[in-house]
């Protein structure tokens, strides 16, 4: 369900059959208007970033992104569009992170096809599809690259354009390019699109709503013809029909053009599109071939429409034209809700959409009454929604509270509603028979915020995870959080939305998923007979496991259609199929997709796998630890456990098709997600790296969760700060001294010098600033050391936590021989300055090598001293506070 027009280029075909052609996330898809039905093309194991139709129309080439293993490299397929099998495969390994434009050759009938490398030299490369040859390739050292194309009349002619660039490459005979710039920087143009004249003029649009056609002279040289002002801002596409009329589509002032190329480019007619449609994306004939005038237009606002510019469009496709995030699947029906940030709440059955309402506010929440008539959705502005479910009538709109509403659940007999909220308090109501009255009862508080709700079957409990993956359990009679987690292990919940917990433990750290694993769960859903959990994760995939699921060694079926988050699943009444919205990561996006549920063979193209798998161990410690993730710590009314983030698709619950997913935060600010070009984690649990151009997890979903509080960049802001006051204050003491001690320290380190007596003064250095001011010097020196010391790993950028394990420190020095520790060499050091130094290295070795056990009211953690919060000023407080404490054992 859905169309990614908002981050996509050239996106919308027509084939010979009628059928539309587009694609989403990894999944190309061919819709039959007239049956009402589709077909998917599944070859690809990451998501698509650009297709071409073959000159006959029944063959498309299209390129995907890379991935993270071998089988999910960069690479183009070739395949059918009556068959939907793989005929070619082509560019594996010679493509590095993607393939952001493909195109077939014209004259000779298609034989060569070229494909644009998304790395950082942007290689063009030519093949022989059939034979699989590689003609030629050239780096372009081009940025920002937007398209690619052959010449209609030479076949060793290509175009590419983009930001500042429009360059012509003639390929020789002996694979070489002759590259001519007709566009180059620091040119700011940014063309957008490319089209040819019957006689073979070029014509160009660009981001500030001009149309360029360019002619060749009689020595070959191109120069332009003609100029003018089509659209007050981008032209995202342009159509050349076979009469010579051109349309040029939009993207801001969301118009349609036509421009009659016989009469010097005289405008025939515009229309303009509404604004509940959004701007062009995309254009193409309904009957290629045909001057009716009928076209299909694929908006920004991810609808497909159709029409004419002489009368209004209508729509064939919808799509959420933002962030997807609520899913609820009706509980008699095979009927599911979805709500974005659009503002719009949708209601699906299977491939048909039923009906939409604009509701005024961001959902991010969304729950069907048990008895199916209301539909309860949550606001990113605190609003409870209520939804008649038959027409989408907006029937109560209530004020909750000021933050976010992320989880809405009924409980088992409907006469309840708990709401978790951003502020980390849950909500209840008293709600009617029918669904539609609501009455505010209780409040129970909280300090973390909540994504996930699930209710007890008799009612009495509830359990809430948060966005630091905590697992907590509340008395719903009490208004209180539950002592004694350890209790709670044999209550039978009413869903199973928590992605931690005691019956989910198998879905963390399983055996048998890709090494190096630090899969992160994002979401969980139970089918109505308990007996199947299907889970996504971080990466894109989709796993179908037996409930219970336990132990590390659980089977499982897989399948990934997405790089992306998966943010949320559900099972459809019957449990035969799986729902999941997919939204990209790096913007915003919809699809929704269909897949086969237990046992059930997969899609063509994307077989699923069966493979056992491991679970997390129930350690006391930190979830996110290299090598210890457990499903749930309980501790103290308290499971620790990682976190979640969203995404939609559709899936057969027996090994269909996979959403993609995201990573969760966690209640440590220092894990790490991978850069936004592949869309997987990088796995840096494992790894003395710096975190990866993609930022922390909570930077991340920062970004793409932006209800969600990210404490990561805020501490990293802080410690910013410090250091920079820090490095200010150090430089006012040098300058007050008239010392350089840095560069006295690398002259003797360097050359061997200042290795005289400790009693001997440097000659630059006055007497008299001895031993008052030369205390002052020590300290700049100690705080240095302090942080050397502490802070070896700040080459790694943030120390790893050690959760009950020896800490490298502990067995190895962590100060540097003799002086180092101090920074300085020893002819800077006085006597008594040198037993000073000597005692406080003394102590900062203790403290390196031993872990604190931190007791507090609702946790638990054991630290040592190189484990890094933001400036490592948090683990410094907290190894001061747990002196005073008189219980504390060292």
């Amino acid at each position: 369900h859905g169309y990614r027009g908002i981050d996509s280029k050239r996106n919308l075909w027509v084939l010979p059959s009628g059928e539309l052609l587009y694609y989403v996330a990894a999944v190309a898809v061919l819709y039959d208007r007239e049956e009402d039905a589709q077909r998917h093309y599944t070859g690809h194991t990451e998501d698509i970033m650009c297709m071409e139709v073959h000159p006959s129309r029944e063959l498309v080439g299209s390129g995907q992104r890379a991935g993270r293993d071998r089988k999910s490299q960069a690479h183009v397929r070739i395949w059918s569009t009556e068959s939907l099998q793989t005929l070619y495969v082509f560019g594996m390994g010679e493509l590095d992170s993607g393939v952001i434009a493909v195109a077939f050759s014209q004259l000779n009938g298609g034989s060569y096809i070229l494909a644009v490398d998304a790395g950082r030299e942007s290689i063009l490369s030519v093949w022989q599809w059939q034979w699989g040859h590689l003609l030629g390739k050239v780096a372009t050292l081009q940025e920002g690259i937007w398209g690619a194309t052959f010449h209609p009349l030479d076949d060793n002619l290509l175009i590419t354009h983009g930001r500042g660039h429009l360059a012509f490459w003639h390929r020789r005979k002996d694979g070489f390019f002759e590259k001519t710039d007709i566009i180059k920087p620091p040119s700011r143009t940014f063309v957008t699109c490319v089209q040819f004249e019957p006689d073979g003029d070029v014509i160009t649009a660009d981001s500030d709503g001009f149309i360029t056609i360019y002619s060749v002279d009689a020595d070959g040289a191109y120069f332009v013809r003609m100029e003018f002002e089509a659209h007050n801002k981008a032209i995202s596409c342009l159509v050349m029909l076979s009469e010579g009329t051109l349309i040029s589509g939009g993207e801001k002032d969301r118009k349609i053009a036509a421009w009659d190329s016989l009469q010097n480019y005289k405008r025939i007619t515009d229309i303009k599109l509404p604004e509940s449609a959004g701007g062009v994306r995309s254009i193409y004939p309904q009957r290629p071939g045909r001057n009716d005038g009928n076209i299909y237009v694929g908006t920004t606002r991810n609808n497909i429409l159709e029409g004419s510019l002489q009368r209004r469009f209508n729509q064939v496709i919808f799509g959420h034209g933002k962030h997807l995030w609520a899913l609820a699947a009706h509980p008699d029906d095979e009927v599911f809700a979805t709500g974005g940030h659009d503002k719009y709440v949708a209601l699906w059955r299977r491939q048909k959409l039923i009906w939409t309402t604009s509701v005024g506010y961001e959902i991010i929440a969304l729950a069907f009454h048990p008895y199916g008539a209301a539909l309860a959705a949550g606001s990113s502005e605190g609003h409870l929604i209520v939804i008649n479910a038959e027409n989408g009538a907006t029937m109560l709109t209530i004020r909750v509270c000021g933050s976010p509403l992320n989880a809405v659940e009924f409980n088992q007999v409907g006469d309840m509603i708990a709401i978790g909220s951003q502020n980390g308090s849950i909500y209840l109501f008293r709600v009617s028979r029918d669904g539609f009255s609501y009455k505010k009862i209780n409040k129970i508080r909280g300090s973390q915020p909540l994504t996930h709700l699930d209710w007890s079957s008799e009612g009495n409990f509830l359990q809430s995870v948060t966005v630091d993956f905590d697992l907590l359990f509340w008395d719903v009679k009490s208004l209180s959080p539950e002592k004694s987690p350890i209790a709670m292990k044999d209550v039978k919940w009413l869903t199973s939305n928590s992605t931690v917990g005691f019956l989910v433990a198998g879905l963390w750290n399983n055996r048998y998923y890709p090494a190096p694993s630090n899969t992160i769960i994002t979401t969980t859903a139970r089918t109505a007979a308990q007996d199947l959990v299907a889970a996504g994760d971080a990466d894109g995939y989709l796993r179908l496991f037996r409930y219970p699921c336990i132990t590390p060694r659980a089977e499982f079926t897989e399948a990934k259609v997405y790089s992306g988050t998966l943010a949320c699943v559900k099972f459809l009444y019957g449990n035969h199929s799986l729902v999941t919205p997919l939204w990209p990561p790096w913007r915003t996006g919809v699809g929704v997709a269909a897949a086969a549920a237990a046992g059930s063979p997969s899609p063509a193209g994307n077989p699923s796998t069966v493979l056992p798998v491991p679970v997390a161990s129930n350690h006391h410690h930190h979830p996110h630890h290299t090598h210890h993730r457990p499903e749930a710590v309980a501790t103290g009314g308290f499971c620790q456990r990682p976190g979640t983030q969203p995404a939609v698709l559709v899936a057969t619950a027996t090994g269909g098709t996979t959403p993609p997913v995201a990573r969760p935060t966690s209640s440590v600010d220092h894990a790490t997600t991978t850069p936004a070009t592949n869309g997987t984690a990088d796995r840096l649990w494992d790894q003395d790296l710096l975190p990866p151009a993609g930022g922390t997890v909570g930077e991340r979903m920062a970004r793409t969760i932006p209800v969600r509080v990210c404490r990561a960049q805020e501490h990293q802001k802080e410690d910013e700060e410090y250091e920079e006051e820090e490095e200010e204050e150090e430089e006012d003491e040098r300058r007050a001294f008239g010392l350089d001690y840095e560069g006295q320290e690398h002259e003797g380190d360097d050359e061997g010098e200042n290795d005289s007596d400790d009693n001997q003064q440097p000659n630059n250095v006055p007497a008299h600033q001895c031993p008052d001011q030369q205390r002052r010097i020590r300290r700049i020196r100690s705080r240095q050391a302090a942080e050397q010391a502490r802070g070896r790993s700040a080459s790694y950028g943030r120390y790893r936590a050690r959760s009950l394990v020896t800490s490298p420190a502990a067995t190895g020095s962590a100060t540097p021989p003799d002086n180092e520790a101090s920074g300085r060499p020893a002819a800077l050091m006085c006597p008594d300055e040198e037993e000073e130094e000597e005692e406080e290295e003394e102590e900062e070795e203790e403290e390196v090598g031993v872990e604190y056990a931190v007791l507090l009211p609702d946790s638990f953690a054991v630290l040592d001293a190189s484990f890094y919060l933001g400036g490592g000023e948090v683990v410094e407080a907290l190894v001061e506070s747990s002196r005073s404490l008189e219980s504390l054992e060292i």
